[in-house]
């Protein structure tokens, strides 16, 4: 009876998750012999094949690169709902996220940031700056000069130009037509909020399978939206070195700075670092020069932890492709010496959630690209796919996504 029960016992380990196999290999000395031959060397053995099965089916030998389209798309999403639900993710997010709320792109924030600097001029004029040959944060610097100390504000007044709620002193009533306004029309910003919380009994709470979100938008909508349409804060903004962290609400990090659209919380740098914003080339320059600062190492630090998917962002931005080839490089080499280099799919941890630009083979380019710096590609034929995607993933850890996504009952009304 001991030793079917003892054998029972081993054989039900096998088929426990990585956890249990990480813990007896860490610590296999210390697992005494079994009666029936049930021993440490079988368990580690066992515990060994199981992770070899899961990495076959994720990561085939055959290698990742060799893969159709076809294939690269079934072994991407099952990658990511892997992580999803054993590791976590943390969302990485872009001006996409924003637009629908009619706040512009980096591109057309500077178009009108150039009119503003040189309002005599031709519109022909600020769209051969543009397209100059500069990059992004030199004209953003050409810009800075010419506005001087009106810079700030002025990047604050174009970036809610046509935000309905800019520069009202926000009551509830204004919150809840905030929330009814991203219901009806940001889909995408209504998704990501989504992902982010979950409801037990009749409150709700945070997600715990997304660790973290780095948001690179100077805008509040995000934080302002979640707050009204659960009642809670599921969020902890990390807008300066100095904030704080809670465990139960989830960290976001603002590297770019945080800019607000209500006027009583203007120069209040609790809620607002206009002080930090990077937006010209030096400010990039400065910002990522201190390796030390508290978000190069956090982006480091999560990039290494967690696998990243990023929303509403082209990954153009040149110092981001560069942490992800730094966490790439590393975790290359590192396979390289340990001979684990037959699944080289495993490097890809990363994951841009895009949608076809209509051109199959620049889609292979850019996918190509990415993969280069360690990042999948999820294909969408458009944005308003999003939400079923992320409400497919969400659904795999049994939740309801219809009681997060779904329209409240402030929205309704």
């Amino acid at each position: 009876m001991v030793t079917q029960a003892r054998r029972s016992v081993g054989f039900s380990a096998w088929r426990l998750a990585k956890p249990f196999g990480r813990l007896v290999e860490k610590y296999a000395n210390r697992i005494p012999a079994m009666e029936g031959g049930i021993g440490r060397r079988q368990i580690v053995s066992a515990t060994a094949e199981r992770h070899e099965q899961v990495s076959d089916r994720l990561h085939p030998p055959c290698g990742y690169n060799q893969s159709s389209m076809g294939d690269r798309k079934t072994q991407d999403r099952a990658v990511l709902r892997h992580e999803y639900l054993k590791r976590g993710i943390v969302l990485c997010l872009g001006s996409g996220v924003s637009r629908s709320s009619n706040l512009p792109d980096w591109r057309e924030l500077l178009m009108r940031l150039s009119a503003r600097a040189w309002p005599d001029r031709s519109p022909a004029f600020h769209t051969d700056l543009l397209n100059s040959g500069f990059t992004l944060p030199a004209i953003a610097s050409i810009l800075k000069r010419r506005l001087g100390e009106g810079f700030v504000q002025a990047v604050r007044e174009e970036l809610y130009r046509d935000f309905p709620f800019f520069n009202k002193p926000t009551k509830v009533g204004d919150r809840k037509a905030i929330v009814a306004e991203v219901q009806a029309g940001n889909l995408t910003l209504r998704a990501v909020a989504a992902m982010c919380a979950r409801k037990t009994g009749g409150r709700y709470e945070r997600s715990q399978n997304v660790q973290a979100i780095v948001n690179l938008n100077f805008d509040v909508l995000l934080r302002t939206y979640m707050r009204e349409r659960y009642g809670t804060y599921l969020l902890r903004t990390v807008e300066r070195p100095d904030a704080s962290i809670a465990r139960h609400r989830i960290a976001v990090y603002h590297p770019h700075g945080l800019i607000h659209f209500d006027p009583s919380r203007f120069g209040d740098l609790d809620e607002e670092s206009p002080d930090l914003m990077v937006f010209t080339e030096q400010e990039y320059f400065d910002f990522f020069g201190r390796a030390f600062s508290v978000f190069s190492y956090t982006m480091m630090s999560l990039l290494r932890e967690h696998s990243f998917v990023f929303v509403g962002t082209a990954l153009k931005d040149d110092n981001l492709r560069r942490l992800l080839h730094y966490n790439f490089k590393e975790r290359e080499d590192a396979a390289e010496r340990r001979g684990r280099t037959k699944r080289p799919g495993r490097l890809l941890r990363h994951f841009l959630i895009a949608c076809r630009c209509g051109n199959k083979p620049v889609d292979e380019a850019a996918q190509l690209a990415h993969e280069r710096i360690g990042v999948r590609t999820i294909w969408l034929n458009d944005w308003g796919e999003l939400p079923a995607f992320l409400g497919d993933l969400y659904a795999e850890e049994k939740s309801d996504w219809e009681s997060v996504y779904g329209v409240s009952g402030a929205a309704a009304t």
